[in-house]
């Protein structure tokens, strides 16, 4: 029993000794942890996020750029008298040379009210002044319009204000070539009416042959999971790129395909956030959640200047603050370290000013509930204040034998 109520009083004396030092060295250094990972977490935050927003204003500067000579062209032409009155065999000649030494687009087109149109890259049919046909060789052959074509539709067709408009077009196959295009159009304004359209073919290996410059580095900056999407504001995908496995670098997947893409190509998620930027105008840093994988997506919009397209960009949270998990993972691990080292100290101090203690209530017991054996010692080690304790007592048991040795 003894020896229960002494283990019991030196484990009591130990746990709190314990959990003292514990809480002083470990409360301090946790209220620490949190603090610096909080604000470390809202910089990096804060840093990632205008890092993904830069990044994705670069790649729309990098692409107006290259839409900005041509659209330049198309301005500058469509104001010339030969081409307001459709003089095709005076204004074709010069529109070849200079599609020929500009050599960043395929041709001019020349378009009339009807959805008729010229190419300059192409003789036309003769028998129908130069316009192109279905077979530029017969004299009944039948001519191809324009007039379905989105940008026909906003120049031409549906500008009943007779604005002057300059747009690019969702990506199509040309009708003369079967090739993939984009076309930069603006419409032909003669006497206050538009009468016409003038505009460039953009081969769609010449786009991605740009885009492909521009992703390089990608994957370093946002690893394998990013997605990059250009999307015309009436929604079709212009561009796609994700990352390749087998190339190691990210992909083309809508400008090399001969087909036509609508926001239905991209994730549900992905695109149900592009259309409601685009419905309400709200362009910039924001999230949503990926149903599919599960995971937080940020995303970051922004207009291409001087044309009607816009750049997506998407990056999982994993991602994107990749270097925050980093941390805190760095930072918890430090902690279970450093709260079994103190633990251990603690427990090893605890035990340096608690034992003494325990070997001078042994002996007090042993005196009292014994024989009241005076001769009883205790043995000292240290040059601390318990070894004081213990020096004091051993003097007054000195002096208690003493003086019952005298009266005795």
């Amino acid at each position: 029993r003894k020896k229960f109520l002494l283990a019991g009083i030196k484990m009591r004396l130990k746990k709190r000794l314990g959990i003292v030092f514990v809480g002083i060295a470990l409360l301090p250094f946790v209220a620490g942890t949190l603090f610096i990972m909080l604000q470390t977490s809202r910089t990096i935050k804060q840093d990632s996020a205008g890092f993904l927003t830069e990044y994705t204003g670069n790649i729309a500067g990098t692409i107006s750029a290259f839409f900005s000579d041509k659209c330049t062209y198309i301005d500058a032409f469509s104001d010339l008298r030969a081409v307001r009155t459709f003089d095709w065999p005076g204004i074709a000649p010069e529109f070849h040379a200079v599609a020929k030494r500009n050599g960043s687009f395929d041709t001019f087109v020349l378009g009339k009210k009807d959805g008729s149109y010229y190419r300059s890259d192409l003789a036309g049919n003769p028998s129908f002044g130069g316009l192109i046909t279905d077979d530029n060789d017969s004299p009944s052959a039948k001519l191809l319009s324009l007039s379905a074509r989105d940008y026909f539709i906003k120049l031409v067709a549906n500008n009943t204000e007779n604005k002057k408009i300059l747009i690019l077009s969702n990506p199509n196959l040309s009708m003369a070539t079967g090739k993939k295009q984009i076309v930069i159009a603006t419409n032909i304004i003669n006497d206050s009416e538009s009468v016409g359209l003038l505009a460039i073919t953009v081969a769609g290996t010449s786009l991605q042959e740009k885009l492909d410059t521009i992703a390089i580095g990608t994957d370093s900056a946002f690893g394998k999971d990013a997605t990059i999407a250009i999307v015309s504001d009436s929604g079709a995908v212009v561009s796609l790129k994700t990352y390749d496995e087998n190339a190691k670098a990210y992909a083309e997947r809508a400008l090399n395909v001969a087909e036509e893409f609508k926001l239905d190509t991209l994730s549900p998620d992905f695109a149900k956030s592009i259309s409601t930027d685009l419905e309400q105008g709200k362009l910039g840093f924001s999230s949503f959640r990926d149903s599919k994988t599960n995971q937080e997506m940020y995303m970051v919009g922004n207009l291409i200047p001087g044309t009607n397209y816009y750049v997506f960009i998407t990056v999982p949270d994993a991602t994107l603050y990749r270097s925050i998990h980093d941390i805190e993972l760095s930072l918890i691990i430090i902690s279970i370290l450093t709260a079994i080292v103190v633990s251990f100290l603690a427990l090893f101090f605890g035990s340096k000013i608690a034992n003494p203690l325990i070997h001078t209530a042994k002996t007090l017991k042993d005196i009292s509930e014994g024989s009241g054996d005076l001769t009883y010692r205790l043995n000292l080690t240290g040059k601390d204040e318990i070894t004081d304790v213990g020096n004091y007592f051993n003097k007054f048991i000195d002096t208690l034998h003493t003086m019952i040795s005298q009266v005795k």
